[in-house]
């Protein structure tokens, strides 16, 4: 058996995290409310455990190198979409959505033969 030793306390049955795991309480928080007490101590232990694999934010997507993909497009012409205009009220919300990504390295600057318009949704 591995034992892990957690910095976390229970008290007056709330389950109190210590910041590294700050980011998988909301998984714990919707736990059944009808496990034991046992139960419970268990989930949070295998979440825990874990918790290297749960996204600490809405951009933390992870990446592997165990698997590669790559797109055969054949001798197709390259598909470039001429930039379409957006509504004001979303040139805002798609240069900070860009920022982001980014910083947290999910997309990077390109240019190329291939481009499409962003997609904005609600």
């Amino acid at each position: 058996m591995h034992l892990v030793y957690l910095s976390l306390m229970l008290v007056d049955g709330v389950t109190n995290f210590d910041d590294q795991y700050v980011h998988v309480k909301p998984i714990v928080d919707c736990l059944p409310v009808d496990l034991s007490d046992e139960e419970r101590r268990r989930a949070i232990d295998v979440i825990t455990r874990n918790a290297d694999v749960f996204s600490r934010h809405e951009f933390d997507l992870g990446c592997t190198d165990l698997l590669q993909y790559r797109i055969d497009t054949g001798d197709h012409r390259p598909i470039a979409e001429p930039l379409r205009s957006h509504a004001r009220a979303h040139l805002d919300i798609i240069d900070d959505a860009q920022e982001k990504l980014l910083k947290a390295g999910v997309i990077e600057p390109g240019s190329g033969p291939w481009s499409f318009n962003v997609v904005v949704g609600g």
